[in-house]
């Protein structure tokens, strides 16, 4: 969870100059029902003051077993959103700020039972000075 504070979501594995993109995955693990997959596609949006800018599209895949247990229940995402934003210093090596915005809809399925979920998420990280 604290990833971000100290990688930049990837960012300070990449050349951080503008228009440079890079991909990273992150699987949530649902029991028997599977897993599910956010995918971000990043980019430098800009370069100044020793300040790296960062955006973040998202997408989210639902994995389900291999095999999966019959009595598992089923999971469908129904909608999903996301806005992820950053900025890194490269003169302190550490994350500047970085804001998620993430509303996620999914509903599971078991015989004949129903349950819809409906989640926001709301972080922001800001570096005191």
């Amino acid at each position: 969870a604290l990833q971000p504070i100290w990688r930049a979501d990837e960012l300070v594995t990449t050349k951080a100059a503008q228009g440079t993109g890079w991909q990273t995955t992150r699987d949530v693990p649902l029991g028997p029902a599977g897993e599910l997959r956010f995918i971000s596609d990043w980019a430098v949006t800009a370069v100044e003051g020793g300040v790296v800018r960062y955006t973040g599209d998202e997408r989210v895949e639902v994995l389900r077993p291999a095999a999966p247990d019959p009595a598992a229940p089923s999971v469908e995402v129904t909608a999903h959103q996301a806005k992820l934003v950053g900025a890194w210093s490269t003169e302190v090596g550490a994350l500047e700020d970085r804001t998620q915005e993430r509303s996620l809809a999914a509903t599971y399925r078991l015989g004949d039972l129903t349950l819809t979920q409906d989640q926001v998420v709301k972080a922001s990280i800001r570096r005191v000075r």
